[in-house]
C-alpha cells in the first residue's frame, strides 16, 4: 500500500490514526475542526 510505504519515512507515525492529510478537502464543512499532528511535523 502506497500509504504504508509512505508512512514509513513519517516522524512518529501514529499506526492507529495515520492517515495521509493530502487526502483531506478542506471546505466550509471543516469549520472548527481540531488537528493534532505529532510535534516533529509542526
Amino acid at each position: 500500500d502506497m500509504e504504508e510505504d509512505m508512512l514509513d519515512f513519517a516522524f512518529q507515525p501514529d499506526p492507529e490514526r495515520s492517515r495521509l492529510t493530502c487526502q483531506l478537502k478542506v471546505t466550509d464543512a471543516l469549520d472548527g475542526l481540531i488537528v493534532q499532528m505529532p510535534e516533529k511535523q509542526i
